[in-house]
């Protein structure tokens, strides 16, 4: 019975890397801000404010994987990237974006290399050596594998008249997945 939990492990970790990556917004990040007011000096600011967070966080992020747990981490790290991704629809302003980009800097830096060590523990106990470097590439697959998805259905919505913040709205609803999926 813990073999099988174990191993459901496996195939949720591949699930969640693809849901954390399937970002329909990404493809219009910039025309969503600009549609906001802000400017090209602005865009460059708010994404400069998400890599200091992650930055800043990355290091401790870990030793509160360590302390906390790998699943407690997740359900943290997913539920402020989805509070994040959920703050975008009601932006109005370069504020706004800032503060989103933080909470989802602390969502993303929490759960950076925390769902592969969550994968690396369950190959140690499942004792499965052989499969450690296919499982964990596998994994990283998932992760492009969410990002073309996002990528190619958010052309499909804007090409049948979806604005970028119809697209925001979309990627908010997508960002609860992951969440969920640390639930379980």
């Amino acid at each position: 019975m813990a073999k099988e939990l174990l191993e459901k492990n496996i195939s949720k970790i591949y699930l969640l890397k693809f849901f954390s990556m399937f970002l329909l917004l990404m493809p219009v990040i910039v025309p969503f801000f600009n549609s906001l007011g802000v400017g090209m000096k602005g865009v460059y600011l708010v994404q400069c404010v998400f890599a200091v967070t992650v930055f800043l966080l990355e290091v401790p992020s870990g030793y509160i994987a360590d302390m906390l747990g790998r699943k407690k981490t997740l359900i943290m790290a997913y539920f402020l990237a989805a509070i994040g991704f959920s703050l975008f629809p009601f932006a109005q302003n370069l504020t706004h974006l800032i503060i989103a980009e933080v909470v989802l800097g602390v969502g993303m830096s929490l759960s950076s290399g925390t769902d592969t060590a969550l994968l690396y523990d369950t190959l140690e106990k499942l004792r499965s050596k052989k499969a450690h470097v296919k499982i964990l590439g596998k994994s990283i697959s998932f992760l492009s594998m969410g990002e073309g998805c996002a990528s190619l259905i958010a052309s499909i919505l804007l090409l049948y008249s979806f604005a970028p913040g119809d697209l925001a709205i979309a990627s908010a609803i997508c960002s609860w997945i992951p969440f969920f999926i640390t639930l379980f």
